[in-house]
């Protein structure tokens, strides 16, 4: 049964059309002309006469031209009401397959992306971007993620440890370079980036063993350039009885730093060591730090040396001669080889020298007679040696020493 509004195909039964949602007329399957006047023809009803029959058959036929009117002009009022009164169902079902396909389409590209945006290469490669715009902590995110995918790569776990190193993050920077040189022991990046740290946090035993580990040319190249040797003392700590000179080195291109007073050697607050002016050590205990630094302000080790100092009295002068009889003019040399500044003051009358005693500048006559020479030595810090004492007998040819 079809509804007369629409023409949609219904159930037998409806009483409302499931397309258009209008009342469903029930009209009986009732025809006028076969049912009533076709029999009564056939019967011979000739009780009308001929002129009847005529006149049956002309309202029979105006009553169909009435219904087929009146059919018209409700198909008419149906078509204006439902546009798609009449037309093929084919034309919806074919929306509603397209639109099915745009979804299941959209569906599939939204797998596709999500499965593409889970990748280990899409995650490193929005690490690298956000590590470029400087958005680190968004970086260690990506990273992290690709790394839980391909937990061997050392390139992604390297540039984990570089976002660490960028957010002050040192003990996890220091995890993931040491995670991708244990998956690539020769990755340039991570080894590099493990040098700078330790150099960063002055972590020397981390340096040396670096250094001890660098295999390649890049390796070689980035220990160069983050490892920095101690500095090389021209004396070596201890006890000494005099005055020390005391000169630091490093390698050609680093400054030297050091302090006398035990405290570190930082640059804006230690002395500059200059080439040819030497430190001077004098008495005391002294504790001497020095560090070398890079032209870029990267800090050595700290080299530490402790000295005591404790001043010797100075020994006796050197006499030539040292005494002895003499019939000749002859004169007495004294010496103090030990000390350029030291000064040698002497007596001839056997009393002990002191500072206000005769100067020795030069070679001195030996007196006439029995004479006792006393000297003494005082030294550039200004100590005082013992006495030094000889007998001279000068008595010229023919004269007896007196007694």
């Amino acid at each position: 049964m079809k509804c007369k509004h629409c023409g949609f195909e219904m159930p037998d039964g409806a009483i409302y059309c499931e397309h258009c949602g209008k009342p469903v007329q029930m009209v009986p399957d009732y025809n006028m002309f076969e049912d009533d006047v076709l029999p009564s023809i056939v019967s011979g009803q000739k009780g009308n006469g001929g002129k009847q029959q005529n006149s049956a058959a002309q309202e029979t036929a105006a009553g169909q031209d009435e219904e087929s009117r009146v059919s018209s002009a409700e198909k008419g009022n149906a078509s204006a009401e439902n546009p798609s009164y009449g037309k093929p169902e084919k034309k919806a079902s074919k929306k509603v397959m397209i639109f099915s396909c745009i979804m299941i389409a959209a569906f599939a590209v939204i797998v596709i992306l999500a499965f593409y945006m889970n990748t280990p290469g899409y995650q490193k490669g929005a690490g690298d971007r956000a590590f470029a715009s400087g958005n680190y902590s968004g970086a260690v995110s990506h990273y992290t993620k690709a790394l839980s995918v391909h937990d061997t790569d050392a390139d992604i776990a390297a540039s984990l440890g570089d976002s660490y190193m960028k957010l002050k993050d040192n003990e996890n920077a220091e995890k993931y370079y040491q995670i991708a040189l244990s998956n690539d022991s020769e990755n340039a990046k991570a080894f590099a980036g493990l040098c700078s740290l330790y150099a960063e946090t002055q972590n020397y035993d981390g340096l040396n063993a670096m250094k001890d580990a660098a295999v390649t040319a890049e390796q070689q190249k980035a220990i160069e350039g983050a490892y920095i040797s101690e500095v090389t003392f021209s004396e070596e700590g201890g006890e000494y009885d005099d005055d020390v000179e005391l000169s630091l080195s490093s390698p050609e291109g680093f400054s030297v730093y050091y302090t006398t007073d035990g405290k570190e050697p930082e640059p804006d607050t230690a002395d500059l060591f200059e080439d040819g002016e030497p430190i001077e050590i004098t008495e005391g205990d002294t504790t001497v730090k020095a560090r070398a630094v890079s032209g870029s302000g990267s800090l050595g080790p700290v080299t530490e040396k402790d000295f005591s100092v404790k001043y010797a009295l100075p020994d006796y002068p050197k006499v030539s001669p040292d005494g002895g009889e003499f019939s000749a003019p002859t004169q007495v040399v004294m010496s103090y080889p030990k000390d350029s500044e030291a000064k040698i003051y002497y007596t001839w009358d056997g009393s002990d020298p002191t500072k206000a005693s005769s100067l020795y500048t030069g070679p001195v006559d030996i007196p006439e007679g029995n004479n006792v020479l006393s000297a003494i030595v005082v030294d550039s810090h200004d100590l005082i040696s013992s006495v030094y004492r000889c007998n001279f007998v000068y008595l010229p040819t023919g004269e007896e020493p007196q007694q």
